[in-house]
């Protein structure tokens, strides 16, 4: 019988938890390790108190004198941990706020250009936490009217699209009227750009196969966006992806991309977050 989309996820427990220590012993990069213990606690893996404050410690090993880390996303997997856990998240905040220009939008890195993704990824996760954010109204500006070019005039990518609609899930009420009709088009970029198995590259037009990761990224968006539009023409695109999102996956270990470990990690984390599966594991 074939696995449920709950199944799959949650079969990867305990390669994710291997891989996840076999990172620590062997000192990978840090972004490595956190996507790793981000998608255990999303697992519902019991963390034990050693192994909390051993990443604990680890992280405040790497965090830089202005309260960052390597680059944003980085930051933004390891201020997501450590406010799970309680733990004091201001100078990471205040790194990150450093970061928006004065049109809204996100710098992945101070001496990178803002990109949308970003931004959209770093507002979303904000509002889901109920962080206070002064930039939240020139941040939806910079998001929409980024998107909005890109889709109308460039042709947009599916991996943004999906970053959009999870922001998009996460405006005010007021702001999703307003947006309605990018709504709308997004998910008829997403349906149109939907490949024959069910999974998405950058664009249909590329040429290359469909992608596990950016895939899992649409899979968030949608499902993010449902739970305020309710289905909207998302489902018959999720029924697919979600077949394609089994196919793809390798029964205990993780999808077959560079770095599987981070890539599987990150992929369990959108299927998870947005797909509202919930399960609890020991290890």
């Amino acid at each position: 019988m074939k696995k449920t989309v709950s199944e799959l996820v949650y079969g990867q427990v305990i390669f994710v938890n291997q891989m996840y220590n076999v990172l620590l012993r062997d000192d990978f990069d840090l972004i490595r390790i956190a996507a790793s213990h981000r998608a255990l606690l999303k697992m519902g893996v019991k963390i034990s108190e050693k192994r909390k404050k051993a990443f604990i410690e680890l992280v405040k090993n790497h965090q830089q004198k202005d309260g960052g880390f390597t680059a944003l996303r980085e930051t933004l997997m390891i201020m997501e941990i450590l406010y799970e856990y309680g733990e004091d998240i201001e100078e990471i905040l205040r790194w990150v706020f450093s970061l928006v220009d004065e049109n809204g939008g996100i710098h992945p890195h101070p001496r990178d250009r803002a990109r949308m993704p970003d931004t959209a990824l770093t507002y979303a996760l904000l509002a889901r936490l109920n962080i206070d954010n002064k930039y939240e109204q020139k941040m939806i500006d910079y998001i929409t009217a980024t998107w909005s070019k890109e889709l109308y005039i460039q042709g947009g990518l599916t991996y943004k699209a999906g970053r959009f609609l999870s922001a998009y899930s996460r405006f005010p009420e007021e702001e999703r009227n307003r947006q309605k009709q990018l709504y709308q088009d997004t998910i008829s970029f997403v349906k149109e750009n939907q490949r024959e198995d069910g999974g998405f590259s950058p664009n249909k037009r590329d040429g290359l196969r469909s992608m596990p990761f950016y895939s899992s990224v649409v899979y968030k968006g949608l499902k993010d966006s449902m739970a305020v539009e309710g289905q909207s023409g998302s489902m018959g695109i999720l029924d697919r992806l979600s077949d394609y999102m089994c196919d793809s996956s390798q029964d205990g270990m993780g999808w077959p991309e560079h770095e599987r470990d981070y890539i599987t990690a990150r992929i369990i984390y959108n299927m998870i977050e947005g797909g509202n599966i919930h399960g609890e594991r020991g290890i």
